[in-house]
């Protein structure tokens, strides 16, 4: 934090300070550089802790909106980073921006698996010589921003909505068109933007989505048993409780440093989103953001429907494997079945075993995990995306009836700095978990090079983003710089759906998303669902594009989801009966 603080005021040495801008919460000034003004660390809510936000603070005289200020309260152990007070956002305008002409704006949701991540490493030059206006917002994390427990839950999500909030009273002060504004994440801020979709709480708030390595519908985007971590954590503080009241209390009486410590999460295996949004119960939460699981309101169409932008990068679990040391390797191959993700968290034990060994089997050929490299990544990598990215780009422009483009993205340059720290040892082509980003943003303090092939890659990627921004198309026309155009996924449930490589050169492939990663989605619909003879907790995503086997609809129930594709289930199949669909445990949600 520190060298972003130097580096903040290293970039005010070259610029000059805006005139004063008038907004509802007072007056303010930003830095102006040579090509943008950029005004940081403006408050958009109020929060007390695990309290929803409340209303934008004001201030008296002229708020000099000039340093990056601080992170979300987030553990980096043995350390500690920012603080609780962080409800803050950077809006970055180009330069000479003007009310009278308003500009499309991009606001950005940082991942991080809902523990990580600022606001101010995200350099946005690179967008702004679009034309468009880019807003960076801050929200808390970990058990502050994501326990869900009681009456207190996805408070991160709401924090994000507040900003959105906040966006449409105020951006037209800063020449941005509040009527014309995308959301985009990655990773944990992807499935961030497409729950925002599914939300009541966001509708009208924003026009089109880019949701790049991440989905509602990805497994590790919800947590199907929220109370297991926070009764375990509140335990390190010494209070043994199962009282959804007494959770809260324990961890509102710690202080920061305490609260931290006992929720910070070491494990890197596919359990490492303990605290992440959850499903919500409408009678006792007040507001909730999320009422029903994401499938169940993509298939009620009653979602905030607009045109989407969705993808993952080709090896997404080389970040995954890099984690690991021949300790942890050690560690995950001898408790594999201990090690499963959390939706099979309350599976039996047997259940367990049985899992663990077809997914041992199918990734690893049963040879030792640090004598296999691509077989992990290839185990995280269609855990991360591949088990639901390809279903929900399929399904969401099934339900939804508007533009949905694929992309898989694949450059290897000077700046896939992921890999490069990740991935050095693996001898593996393509990109990795976070590559992308580099070819968005600067990341403060880290001066990455840039070839020509970079730089093409840079302007042809963000072109795309920022014609999306302000189109709804990324490819409106073609050019010597994209000389092609990006089909949209068809809306008929075909099988196979064009896709985009985003690599040296752009290439339109096909992905068939019935048979991404089907052993994975194979297991989730056999036990990822309430009912299961083992005792399984559902699965709120399960079932998909993919049916389970007649045996697993024997020995485990019958998944209360619709599939996405009707030609998975036909009458002459013999299996109608068992796919319709069944109210979910909470009802649609009220648009």
């Amino acid at each position: 934090m520190w060298l972003i603080a130097v580096l903040t005021c290293c970039e005010m040495a070259l610029g000059t300070l805006t005139p004063a801008l008038h907004l509802r919460q007072g007056r303010l000034r930003g830095w102006s550089t040579p090509n943008r003004e950029s005004y940081y660390s403006i408050p958009y809510a109020t929060a007390k802790r695990f309290q929803a936000a409340g209303p934008p603070p004001s201030w008296q005289g002229v708020l000099l909106a000039l340093t990056a200020g601080p992170a979300c309260a987030q553990a980096l152990y043995p350390v500690t980073l920012g603080r609780e007070d962080c409800l803050h956002l950077d809006v970055h305008v180009p330069r000479g921006t003007r009310a009278s002409v308003l500009r499309p704006v991009m606001v950005f949701l940082h991942g991080g698996a809902y523990y990580h991540g600022t606001k101010a490493h995200y350099g946005p030059a690179w967008l702004i010589r679009h034309g468009v206006v880019v807003v960076v917002p801050n929200y808390r994390l970990g058990a502050l921003g994501f326990l869900c427990v009681d009456n207190v839950a996805n408070l991160g999500l709401k924090d994000q909505a507040a900003a959105l909030r906040w966006i449409r009273d105020n951006i037209a002060f800063f020449g941005g068109d509040p009527d014309n504004v995308t959301l985009f994440g990655q990773s944990a801020g992807a499935s961030a933007v497409g729950l925002h979709m599914l939300s009541p709480m966001s509708a009208g708030l924003f026009h089109k989505a880019i949701l790049e390595s991440g989905s509602p519908l990805a497994p590790w985007a919800l947590n199907p048993d929220p109370m297991t971590p926070a009764k375990r954590d509140v335990l390190k503080l010494g209070k043994d409780t199962d009282d959804p009241q007494e959770i809260v209390k324990t961890f509102s009486r710690a202080s920061l440093e305490e609260l931290l410590a006992s929720t910070w999460d070491t494990s890197i295996d596919t359990k490492y989103f303990k605290y992440s949004p959850c499903v919500e119960n409408a009678s006792s939460t007040e507001n909730p953001f999320l009422t029903a699981a994401p499938y169940d309101i993509l298939m009620s169409s009653q979602f905030n429907k607009v045109p989407a932008i969705i993808g993952f990068v080709d090896l997404e679990g080389l970040l995954f494997y890099g984690l690991h040391n021949e300790r942890t390797l050690v560690e995950m191959e001898e408790n594999f079945p201990q090690n499963l993700p959390a939706v099979f968290e309350q599976c039996s034990k047997r259940v367990k075993q049985n899992i663990s060994s077809e997914l041992y089997a199918h990734y690893f050929e049963s040879r030792p995990l640090r004598a296999n490299a691509e077989g992990l990544v290839r185990y995280y990598s269609d855990w991360v995306a591949l088990s639901s990215l390809p279903a929900y780009a399929a399904l969401l422009a099934r339900t939804s009836r508007r533009s949905v483009y694929s992309y898989v993205f694949s450059y290897e340059g000077n700046r896939n700095f992921a890999k490069w720290v990740f991935g050095r040892n693996v001898k593996m082509n393509g990109a990795t978990h976070s590559d992308d980003l580099f070819y968005i943003f600067q990341p403060l303090g880290l001066p990455l090079a840039l070839s020509s092939a970079d730089q093409l890659f840079v302007d042809r990627f963000t072109s795309m983003w920022t014609n999306f921004a302000k189109t709804g198309d990324p490819t409106p026309e073609t050019s010597e710089l994209i000389p092609m155009r990006w089909p949209v996924v068809p809306a008929d449930g075909q099988e196979r759906m064009p896709t985009l490589r985003l690599g040296r050169r752009l290439k339109v492939t096909s992905v068939d998303a019935r048979r991404a990663a089907p052993l994975w989605r194979r297991l989730l619909c056999a036990y990822g669902h309430r009912g299961s003879a083992e005792g399984c907790m559902l699965h709120v995503n399960a079932c998909y594009n993919q049916p389970p086997t007649e045996q697993a609809i024997r020995s485990h129930g019958t998944p209360t989801l619709l599939l996405l594709s009707p030609v998975l289930v036909s009458p002459a199949s013999g299996l109608e009966s068992l796919y319709r669909h069944t109210p979910s445990t909470f009802p649609a949600p009220k648009f």
